[in-house]
């Protein structure tokens, strides 16, 4: 069983929708992708029926609110779980040194002492790379620089059964560098912050973010077969979907999701 869970489909400050997060499920065992902009997070895996204590392997691709700020009360219930004996082994977290400090400073000064003390010894980092690979929910996980312009920030490459790969590629769009990589992936994780029309925020979709025409096609030309568009604005989300699949349809050949917070997606 392989299943990717959308927690929040989200960019920035989301009011409609949770911020960017999500879980890969593989046999039982559970990845946390990302983890939105706060305590939200808690209400979202408790409404996907994921519990908190089943999750072991954390990872943030970068420092970002709307990508980070959900660790912190995440880790304070793993920790509250651990203090009840309800918590086996230990968190492991995936991330940037940077990410780590940040977290370390928030703890040091917001948690009490007994917490801070399990943080110490049951939190692990696993401080990341280009190219690094670990072991990750039954899974081979390589650490992929997005070349972000914004912040350092990385997604993966995940080894799926019968040899698939999936891509999570953070929030900005696919570098270039990285295009050989994707060719020919199975799945793809791509942010997408609006369709072509101009409006308001279109400063922001040529500086770091795109269109749904502009990730359709380089996944198309790309020959990606499956494609799961997020990170959008939350503004019209009702008629999202139906704008976003219309656009993106014209340009990519393969299959297109745009999920709503909640939605689970076989990878199978």
């Amino acid at each position: 069983m392989q299943k990717f869970y959308v927690l929040g489909t989200g960019a920035g400050i989301t009011e409609n929708c949770f911020s960017l997060c999500g879980v890969l499920n593989h046999n039982d065992k559970y990845l946390l992708v990302d983890t939105g902009g706060g305590m939200h997070i808690l209400s979202q895996l408790k409404l996907a029926g994921i519990k908190a204590s089943d999750i072991h392997d954390v990872f943030i691709s970068h420092k970002h609110i709307d990508h980070l700020l959900g660790l912190v009360p995440f880790i304070r219930k793993v920790l509250t779980a651990i203090k009840l004996g309800e918590y086996q082994n230990n968190l492991n977290i995936y991330c940037d040194k940077e990410i780590k400090e940040i977290i370390d400073f928030i703890i040091n000064k917001t948690f009490h002492d007994t917490f801070i003390k399990l943080y110490n010894e049951r939190i692990i980092y696993n401080i990341i790379h280009d190219g690094q690979i670990f072991d990750v929910i039954g899974y081979k996980m390589e650490i992929i620089d997005t070349y972000s312009i914004a912040s350092i920030q990385f997604g993966f490459k995940i080894t799926l059964e019968n040899d698939k790969k999936l891509f999570y590629l953070g929030d900005v769009p696919c570098a270039e560098e990285n295009y050989e990589k994707v060719k020919n992936a199975d799945w793809v994780l791509h942010e997408v912050f609006w369709t072509s029309e101009k409006n308001k925020y279109t400063h922001l979709v040529s500086a770091m973010h795109s269109t749904v025409a502009d990730v359709c096609t380089k996944m198309n030309q790309l020959n990606v077969k499956n494609m799961i568009l997020w990170h959008t604005l939350d503004t019209d989300i009702e008629t999202r979907k139906e704008r976003f699949l219309s656009e993106g349809k014209q340009f990519f050949t393969g299959n297109l999701y745009v999920p709503d917070d909640l939605d689970v997606i076989s990878l199978d």
